[in-house]
């Protein structure tokens, strides 16, 4: 499985806590800005030899930021042996379960590992099984553990990921596996309409890549897809072959327009070749529309506007002008962000 590192990380802030977390990142903040070098060692000293995990968390943490990696794979062997039912124990744990080739052999540590952790929440680590299950295309044990879990807050990440998953072997005409994707998808929309806003678009202009002004209160009467990306976001080029999905799916409906805006542009070079290059290369038919930054504030007014905080980040304006969905980052993969844009243009139309 290749998204196991995202798989841990999440385990660690969500099964961790985030009232533990804020006070990690807390105590963290306050070694690296300490001065006195006496202090600072003397601090380490306590985590290290703390008798709550939290503290060889935090200091993992710091060696790790440090980049004093054989020091932070140290401590984590200690974690193990002095915590052997805590998180590190555990995520030891979960990187041998996707370490294993066999199917059969996962699903056997999987049981394992739910008896050698008692208490703990297992929504994730039930989500990484059904992965597997449906790379197995084993739809019983598949729908047995999601049933597990489908109250979870987890949910809201795992299903893209689960749909994506199911999307890319459809073909394979397995009536169970086509109708949990259903079931998934239909999920999927209840969550969508119930993270619905309603707050006013900015009135700001931008120029598109040719020069031509596109001032988005004009834009009133119409649905419209805002993708805010950057040439060096990953995310957001992993992205695009499937928001072309969804610009194919609505280029001969007038009332629907997406704009793709590109900013927060590394450097000081005019990000236009590169913006044009990206699009040429993959025969992308964006309008793509130009956030630049300010030479007096050094501010990208677009962004500000929309207080957009990551990349990708984007938003879907109704007919209104009112803007009635926010997604930061990405969700799933290129199939399933084409069916993710339908389900938000379809609540709002």
């Amino acid at each position: 499985m290749k998204n196991i590192l995202i798989v841990l990380l999440f385990l660690f802030f969500y099964e961790y806590g985030y009232t533990q977390q804020n006070a990690i990142q807390n105590q963290l903040k306050a070694l690296f800005e300490e001065k006195d070098d006496i202090k600072l060692r003397s601090a380490l000293k306590n985590y290290t030899e703390s008798k709550e995990e939290s503290g060889l968390i935090v200091a993992v943490n710091y060696y790790t930021y440090k980049n004093l990696q054989q020091t932070a794979d140290s401590l984590k062997q200690i974690a193990v042996a002095r915590f052997p039912q805590g998180d590190f124990a555990y995520s030891k744990a979960i990187e041998k379960f996707d370490s294993l080739n066999s199917y059969q052999e996962k699903i056997k540590f999987h049981h394992q590992i739910i008896k050698e952790f008692p208490g703990r929440d297992f929504s994730s680590f039930n989500g990484m099984l059904i992965q597997e299950a449906i790379e197995n295309r084993d739809c019983a044990l598949a729908t047995e553990t999601f049933a597990k879990i489908e109250n979870s807050a987890y949910i809201h990440y795992l299903i893209p990921v689960l749909c994506e998953k199911l999307m890319l072997q459809k073909e394979t005409n397995d009536e169970c596996l086509n109708a949990f994707l259903q079931s998934l998808l239909d999920s999927y929309r209840n969550i969508l309409k119930g993270s619905m806003i309603s707050e006013k678009v900015p009135d700001i202009a931008l120029s598109d890549i040719n020069g031509n002004t596109v001032s988005l209160a004009s834009l009133k009467g119409k649905t419209v897809v805002l993708d805010f990306w950057a040439t060096w976001c990953k995310p957001c080029l992993e992205s695009f072959p499937g928001m072309q999905t969804a610009v194919d799916n609505y280029k001969n409906d007038p009332n629907i327009r997406f704009f793709f805006i590109n900013t927060a542009e590394r450097g000081t070079e005019d990000p236009k070749p590169k913006v044009n290059k990206i699009m040429d290369d993959n025969k992308y038919t964006f309008r793509v529309l130009m956030d630049k930054k300010d030479d007096m504030s050094k501010r990208y007014a677009a962004l500000e506007a929309f207080k957009v905080a990551a990349l990708p980040t984007k938003f879907i304006i109704d007919k209104n002008g009112l803007v009635r969905f926010k997604l930061s980052g990405t969700n799933g993969g290129s199939q399933f962000i084409q069916e993710e844009i339908k389900m938000m243009i379809d609540a709002i139309n």
